[in-house]
């Protein structure tokens, strides 16, 4: 089974590979660092050893949605979410046959109707937890923005180039 740091680091290199160059060949190296801010160099360290962190997950996370490859957007979302917060599992997903099975069984409670009255004596069974997973999930939201507007404000003037660049034509 791989790790997070091997989806991530494959996930690069499919994105890099997904994107196709006029000629129908993928983007090389050299033509993919300057898409996501970095050099040659970290780009190659991201695909073979270290991944990214950070402001740069987040860059290939909106790159991945732009490309229409949510399934690596998702990969990039889940190491940012791990990388912002290490303590905080919200890429939740059952890790074994036990967690399907009782994932399976809140499901059903929440979408059948002659369970509804369940609902109630659950969520006070499960207050703790409901009230941390909402609070990570508030963290993530505030983190997440705050990267967002960062990210906006760091594109900003590219976007305005383009756009003035464009109003020429």
């Amino acid at each position: 089974m791989s790790t997070q740091k091997d989806q991530v680091r494959q996930a690069i290199k499919d994105l890099r590979e997904s994107i196709k160059n006029l000629d129908g060949s993928p983007l090389t190296q050299i033509q993919f660092a300057p898409m996501i801010g970095v050099g040659l160099s970290t780009l190659q360290r991201y695909e073979q050893s270290t991944p990214p962190r950070g402001k740069t997950l987040a860059v290939l996370a909106d790159l991945a949605d732009v490309s229409t490859k949510p399934e690596l957007a998702d990969t990039f979302r889940r190491a940012l979410s791990t990388y912002a917060f290490p303590e905080v599992d919200l890429a939740i997903a059952p890790r074994n046959k036990t967690e399907e099975f009782y994932e399976a069984v809140i499901l059903a409670i929440l979408r059948n109707p002659q369970y509804a009255a369940l609902i109630p004596k659950f969520n006070k069974l499960a207050q703790a937890p409901i009230r941390e997973c909402a609070r990570r999930i508030e963290m993530y939201r505030e983190a997440k923005a705050a990267a967002q507007k960062e990210l906006d404000d760091d594109w900003a003037p590219i976007i305005e180039a383009v756009k003035r660049s464009n109003e020429k034509l």
